[in-house]
Formats: structure tokens, sequence, C-alpha cells
């Protein structure tokens, strides 16, 4: 069993392409890994799911999105620390990762990608993390 952060881009992905949130969540609970979010993530997911030009891509309505993800996610909140990352606003999924001792940070995101970070997460793109449940 692993644990994950998804950054928000990945959790948009998984929600545009069917194929990818039916494989992700028969993958979840296949594996019965963790997947951790925060009240700082849940609120981003939310008000971009939102935005029209979202909402108009999305295999679902915003709000089975919003269950699937509440259903398959575990709540971990945080204390602000981190201060690495080049887009400060990025930073909260540092604090995340590190701070519920996930295996993995999952993001489309450069900047957060080549951020350095020690100890662990292992910092993995899309493409990466598609691999384990494709």
């Amino acid at each position: 069993m692993h644990s994950y952060v998804l950054d928000v881009n990945i959790w948009i992905s998984l929600f545009i392409k069917k194929e990818y949130s039916e494989k992700f969540v028969e993958w979840k609970v296949a594996t019965n890994n963790l997947i951790y979010c925060s009240d700082v993530m849940t609120n981003e997911l939310w008000n971009v799911i939102n935005r029209e030009h979202i909402a108009k891509l999305l295999k679902k309505t915003t709000s089975e999105c919003y269950g699937i993800y509440n259903e398959i996610t575990t709540l971990f909140n945080p204390i602000p620390i981190f201060t690495g990352c080049q887009d400060h606003k990025d930073n909260y999924l540092f604090d995340l990762a590190i701070q519920a001792q996930a295996d993995f940070l999952v993001t489309g995101d450069k900047t957060v990608l080549t951020t350095k970070i020690n100890p662990p997460p292992q910092i993995i793109s899309f493409n990466e993390f598609r691999e384990m449940f494709l």
C-alpha cells in the first residue's frame, strides 16, 4: 500500500477523461492506497471545477466529481510550514505530502515537479502516475 497527494490539476485530468476516472477509482479500491487531501486542496478543487470552461469538459456533474473525491480521499490538514516552492500558492501541497508522510506527490505543474525536498515524497508527473493505474 502506498499513499499519494494529487495536485488539483491531476484531479481535473481524472475528471475530464472518463477512462482515467473509472480506471483510477478501480485502482484505488483494488489497492487500498491512501489519497490524501486537505481543506485547502478541496477548496481549490471546488473553485476550479465550478469554472464554466472546466465544468463543460467534465464527464460527470461537478457534484458527482466532488462526491468521488470525498469518497476516496483521506482528510489531513497540515500546519503551513513549507516555503520552498517557487509558486508559493503550491506550498500547501508540500505541507500535505510531507506531514501526511505520503509516498508520492503527483502533479502536472513544472514548478512543483522541479522543487527539491528532503525527506520524500517522490514527486512524479501525471504520466508516471497514470502508468500505475492504466
